[in-house]
């Protein structure tokens, strides 16, 4: 074991009897380990750091937890390096557990290793430790983003070029060939290869030498959320949407948005999601609006003021053509697409991402009906 890796699991056990209060031991153990047929191999070798017991200073029973530390742990590496870790958990004495514990893991490797049963702990305060037999369970919630003072994380699902490509793997059926996935993005072959490498650690993409041949797509629309938010500013730091209010109502606007004179608008937010998988009653009126005009031409083609009470619309920029691709028709008004709208939703303020997680379940339970078959059937408008 590395210093790093020392430091890590010192502060972490540190965090962990912090946690857990006087009344638990949490003991290093460098010895080999007993079992009910013999003594097995050192837990060390399995590729363990540590191996700790865990128990109430109360009961005689102790629980071996193998630990193992990083400075950043994948996705993809959560499921790749803790195989060794695993295998003898189930050789040690039961109520055993495995244990990573890292400076931040974020929401995608937390499940993962939720999946796997394996614990974790972070310094943001993202914890999950259950050790049944020694009647110990902990469940806590951290930092959903890695904070500022760690190194950088490389390249992210956020902007404008990332969202392009989320939204084709995710509204098309995969295989998928890099080349043709970057014709039809209108991007360049080199970023769709390095945001795939990154897709794939991320344990987002399945491939077969190049080609794509799996795609999580809900783990994908969520990644991409969690990567960017709805109401957000520009890349140069501007505000692209602003509050406004519909003296007649956000019915009124939607009548407005119903005339075919009237184009280059898309609903998104609660009143789209409320028409896919009603969670909730009301909720403000969002529009997209293309780059080619601004806020305050577009309040007044819709009839809308601007006011800093009971504004009921919101007007947003949109970043990206792709947020037209694929809408859909709602009694005459264009929607986004189920996709954007999930991603909408989930990183949006206030109950948005609880509507955004029902439009998952609701794709999820009718894939068939909105995922294309073939990439050439995905068109991205020319302008948005």
């Amino acid at each position: 074991m590395d210093e790093d890796n020392a430091k890590i699991i010192e502060q972490g056990l540190a965090h962990l009897r912090e946690l857990l209060g006087e009344a638990w031991e949490v003991t290093p153990v460098r010895m080999a380990t007993q079992t009910g047929s013999g003594t097995v191999a050192n837990p060390l070798h399995s590729g363990a750091d540590m191996v700790v017991q865990i128990g109430n200073r109360s009961a005689s029973y102790r629980a071996e937890v193998l630990v193992d530390a990083a400075t950043k742990l994948t996705p993809a590496e959560a499921r790749r390096v803790l195989a060794p870790q695993l295998a003898v958990m189930e050789q040690l004495r039961g109520g055993s557990a495995a244990l990573v514990i890292a400076p931040w893991l974020s929401p995608r490797t937390r499940l993962i290793l939720d999946e796997r049963g394996c614990g974790y702990l972070d310094f943001t305060g993202n914890v999950s430790l259950r050790l049944g037999q020694a009647g110990l369970f902990v469940r806590m919630d951290g930092a959903a983003h890695a904070p500022s003072s760690l190194p950088a994380q490389g390249r992210t699902l956020g902007g404008t070029r990332a969202g392009r490509l989320v939204r084709l793997l995710v509204d098309v059926n995969p295989p998928h060939r890099p080349t043709h996935l970057a014709g039809v993005s209108r991007l360049s072959l080199g970023y769709v290869s390095r945001l795939l490498d990154v897709m794939a650690e991320e344990n987002l993409i399945d491939r077969h030498g190049r080609i794509v041949s799996e795609v999580d797509w809900a783990g994908l629309v969520r990644a991409r959320a969690d990567a960017t938010s709805l109401l957000g500013p520009s890349r140069r730091g501007e505000s692209r949407w602003v509050s406004m209010l519909a003296p007649k109502g956000p019915r009124s606007v939607l009548r407005h948005l119903a005339t075919p004179r009237l184009q280059g608008f898309a609903v998104t937010g609660s009143v789209a999601a409320a028409e896919v998988a009603p969670v909730a009653v009301g909720g403000q009126l969002m529009i997209y609006f293309g780059s080619h005009t601004n806020h305050d031409e577009v309040g007044r083609q819709l009839g809308l003021v601007q006011s800093e009470h009971g504004a009921d619309v919101v007007l947003i920029e949109a970043p990206d053509p792709v947020v037209f691709a694929g809408t859909r028709q709602v009694d005459g008004v264009r929607h986004v697409a189920l996709s954007q709208l999930a991603i909408d939703c989930l990183s949006g303020p206030g109950r948005l991402p609880a509507e955004g997680e029902a439009v998952l379940n609701k794709m999820a339970e009718h894939e068939s009906s909105w995922r294309l078959r073939n990439v050439n059937a995905f068109e991205l408008p020319d302008v948005a």
